[in-house]
């Protein structure tokens, strides 16, 4: 994972140029002068502007900032990678369960619940917790109003036929007080089912598995997601040869939900519905 300087440098200068104002300076040098000193896995949890930028990067699509970032998605892609071999390699016939509290928009709800038995891809890294009660808390300590919900998304993994990197990141992350489990970025999941936990407090529980790469839905949504980061314009032809870098490991670049009575993967039909959910 070791990288010439310029990629470091010119995603350094990009930071000064377009968010010189939003971070402190030392942050910035600290991480052009120590970047190899720390993981991907610590870089990415500590506090820090690396995490603001990549997150907002993914869920904007900022073309700009994701070529200049591709070094390090493709690090702490790898890093995943390599701890998921190392944990799960014995997890023939087992189930893993997550958790993921959050609030919600209702709109997004909506299209949830009008899409269960479709896909789900979360546009950046997800972070979940083994922990229920916890998730639960983090959920609680999201702004209610009347647009908005709490969610407890379930996570279930089959280890025997998971190829998505994701790895408990307790022992590498910047604080390691609880256990975390993190996901690599754009992971697709089927909703199974949605149920509501409390009807007073507007709280809500999405079922979610884990897809195969080898499913017939996500190769449809992985073509589908293929030709979108391509880009219209001038710009996005121009760059292609850079995106091609991090395209596997970001091929989607938003939500994207499908349901399966309009997806075919035999068929010529586009995937129809997207949408985009905040972190």
């Amino acid at each position: 994972m070791k990288h010439d300087k310029r990629s470091i440098q010119e995603f350094v200068a990009y930071c000064r140029d377009s968010h010189g104002n939003e971070f402190p300076k030392r942050d910035i040098e600290q991480f052009q002068q120590e970047y190899h000193e720390h993981s991907p896995i610590w870089w990415y949890t500590a506090p820090h502007f690396l995490y603001s930028v990549l997150q907002h990067s993914l869920e904007t699509l900022d073309f700009e900032a994701i070529i200049k970032l591709g070094f390090f998605i493709r690090d702490l892609h790898e890093q995943l990678g390599k701890l998921h071999s190392e944990q799960f390699k014995k997890g023939k016939g087992k189930l893993l369960t997550v958790y993921r509290g959050q609030g919600l928009p209702k709109s997004d709800l909506q299209k949830l619940k009008s899409h269960v038995g479709g896909l789900l891809s979360f546009n950046h890294f997800l972070s979940t917790s083994p922990d229920r009660l916890i998730s639960i808390a983090n959920a609680r300590q999201t702004a209610e109003n009347q647009e908005s919900v709490r969610v407890l998304f379930v996570i279930t993994v089959d280890l025997s036929i998971s190829s998505t990197p994701f790895a408990n990141i307790r022992d590498l992350q910047y604080y390691s007080s609880h256990e975390s489990v993190l996901f690599t970025t754009h992971s697709v999941f089927r909703i199974e089912r949605i149920q509501q936990m409390d009807k007073e407090s507007r709280f809500w529980q999405v079922q979610l598995t884990m897809m195969e790469h080898n499913d017939g839905y996500w190769s449809s949504l992985t073509e589908f997601m293929r030709n979108e980061i391509q880009g219209p314009t001038e710009y996005h032809r121009l760059e292609n040869e850079s995106l091609s870098q991090i395209q596997e490991i970001t091929v989607q670049f938003m939500i994207a939900i499908t349901a399966p009575p309009k997806l075919n993967p035999t068929s010529s039909e586009t995937v129809e519905d997207k949408y985009y959910v905040s972190k």
